[in-house]
């Protein structure tokens, strides 16, 4: 029996060990939405993928459906966020916005503007220098992108506007006037959605 080969570009959002050497991923893909993964035998020292498959990685990969699960046939890294793990900080917010969407996504639905606005975040996160201000910010301005993306903002012209704009340092400093009007509406949605 032949399967289809899916080819996409994923971000892995964590992962779980299974046996000796296998483990299962939770990879927010462009095409295929939040799937969950299994890699055989990548904890072995002979994997291929060993190194490409790494918690909060930006990969290209090959996916197989099978009968009850995804299977990773093949990947490769592909943008680097080098400086996200170097910093703390920002390596932390990374895990913090990977959980969060974890507990949003529910099945396999593609969604490719959260995937692109996931992405220039990140790209973003990875090339700026930020203050602890600007990083709360930034924390702020993702989590309430990514639930007006996905239909939980509710929100006032001046806050969309903000969530619908490029992200840039001029932004952020906006966000810090904004602060109590998205913290109040993130709070808001989330009890609404009851996520």
């Amino acid at each position: 029996m032949s399967h289809h080969l899916y080819q996409t570009e994923g971000i892995v959002l964590g992962s779980a060990n299974i046996g000796e050497s296998n483990r299962y991923y939770h990879i927010f893909t462009k095409d295929l939405g939040l799937v969950m993964a299994f890699a055989q035998g990548v904890r072995e020292l002979k994997s291929k993928l060993r190194y490409h498959l790494q918690d909060f990685s930006y990969l290209s990969l090959d996916l197989i459906r099978g009968k009850d699960t995804w299977r990773v046939t093949s990947a490769d890294t592909g943008a680097s966020f080098e400086n996200i793990f170097r910093d703390k900080e920002k390596l932390a917010l990374f895990a913090a916005v990977a959980q969060f969407l974890k507990r949003l996504l529910h099945g396999e639905e593609r969604n490719e503007p959260l995937f692109d606005a996931l992405t220039l975040g990140l790209h973003f996160l990875e090339k700026e220098t930020f203050s602890k201000d600007e990083l709360k910010n930034f924390e702020l301005l993702i989590v309430a992108k990514i639930l007006h993306i996905l239909g939980y903002w509710g929100g006032n012209g001046e806050t969309k506007a903000l969530l619908e704009s490029k992200l840039d340092k001029d932004v952020l400093e906006k966000v810090t006037a904004l602060r109590p009007t998205i913290l109040g509406e993130v709070n808001r949605a989330l009890t609404e959605s009851q996520l």
